[in-house]
């Protein structure tokens, strides 16, 4: 099999399924007992708490760990508005291409009085940084941007626009669940006041993630509880879970710089051939800055689903965009975002690069595609052609 879905979610690397079994058998206590089994539980969360904030370069103490990314953004949104609601600050500022955890829980914080404004992008996927000035005062509550998109790679101006949000008293959340582990980060540089992220993207087990909140930030708990996470997140520590984000945190940081590296060569080479030997393929984000571990490409008058049902066929796993709107028969709002017609939006296929992919197997993709693309073209356009 070669898997091409990383976006989606990575291989657990087998040094976390070690970590995490011996957790599993030896980590019985109650991370929140004074007791032996419960001291040794919390002195393992404590290590991967320190861990993750290697990684994303923040203190140890603004690591709260969740059930995962979805969560992390949930808190981050819910909390933060909360906070705001109550100075006066009603606007929300996000884009029109963000991860749905993020989109639903702003519309769903717009019953309860949120006013939404949505910055669009370019055709190529590019945040409108025109607007996002034009829209930047004192009514702002908070701003909601990814650090990068998961369909397409594009990144967008965190820095500056977290200075801008920052200058007028606006709090800010960065979406960062596909940057990190993939591109180095430091929080404590970064203009925001939150920074999410998910175990599965960076090699690690489903089920947990973190928000990083800024120090001094005196965030609403969404969650009430038991008081654990500094009250923000109650609820017994999920310790085997934690320990494997840890792990992963690790790995990614000791490997960090030279994968990415690796990867854009991959990918890089591999948009070449595909564009070389297939007519009528474009790159959705071209000539942006975007992650090194994903392309997005758009084949013209080709089904994206049979497209993938072949592709699967033939052991190759990619998507069609986010892993969170399988099921959906919906075009990708992302590229309907960038002006893609529906009927484009479905003939796309994002190819997403991890840990494990080498040139050998990215040959064998642009082959199938090669035999197969004509062929799924020719369906769309007669059902009878294929073996008349």
């Amino acid at each position: 099999m070669i898997y091409l879905d990383h976006h989606a979610t990575t291989p657990i690397a087998a040094e976390v399924i070690e970590v995490m079994g011996r957790a599993l058998a030896d980590l019985s206590g109650n991370p929140g007992s004074v007791h032996a089994p419960g001291r040794a539980a919390r002195a393992a969360i404590d290590q991967a708490r320190r861990q993750v904030a290697k990684l994303v370069g923040s203190r140890e103490r603004e690591v709260v760990f969740t059930s995962g990314g979805t969560e992390a953004n949930n808190l981050a949104l819910r909390s933060a508005w909360r906070v705001q609601v109550e100075q006066g600050r009603t606007r929300i500022v996000s884009s029109t291409v963000e991860h749905p955890s993020v989109l639903n829980t702003l519309k769903a914080l717009e019953a309860e009085g949120a006013e939404l404004v949505w910055v669009p992008v370019s055709d190529h996927g590019a945040l409108d940084q025109t607007v996002f000035d034009s829209i930047m005062d004192e009514r702002v509550a908070l701003v909601s941007l990814m650090y990068a998109n998961n369909e397409t790679g594009v990144i967008f101006p965190i820095e500056d626009c977290g200075r801008k949000a920052h200058e007028v008293g606006a709090l800010v959340h960065v979406d960062a669940i596909q940057w990190v582990g993939r591109l180095p980060v430091c929080f404590a540089d970064l203009p925001v006041d939150m920074m999410t992220l998910s175990a599965h993207k960076l090699r690690g087990p489903k089920g947990v993630g973190a928000c990083i909140v800024r120090k001094g930030l005196d965030l609403k708990a969404v969650q009430t509880g038991g008081n654990q996470e500094r009250g923000l997140r109650s609820g017994t520590e999920n310790t085997a879970g934690i320990v494997g984000l840890g792990c992963a945190a690790e790995l990614a940081q000791q490997h960090l710089v030279v994968q990415a590296a690796q990867c854009k060569a991959l990918r890089d080479r591999f948009e070449q051939q595909v564009l070389h030997r297939i007519d009528g393929v474009r790159i959705n984000g071209e000539g942006q800055d975007r992650l090194p571990t994903v392309t997005n490409l758009e084949f013209a008058e080709l089904e994206g689903e049979a497209a993938l049902l072949a592709l699967d066929m033939r052991g190759i796993c990619a998507s069609s965009g986010s892993a969170c709107a399988s099921g959906s028969l919906e075009p990708s709002h992302v590229l309907l975002a960038m002006g893609r017609r529906p009927e484009q939006a479905h003939g796309s296929i994002r190819f997403s690069l991890g840990a494990g992919i080498d040139s050998a197997d990215l040959d064998r993709v642009v082959d199938v595609l090669v035999e197969q693309v004509p062929q799924l073209r020719a369906l769309l356009v007669d059902p009878l052609a294929i073996g008349s």
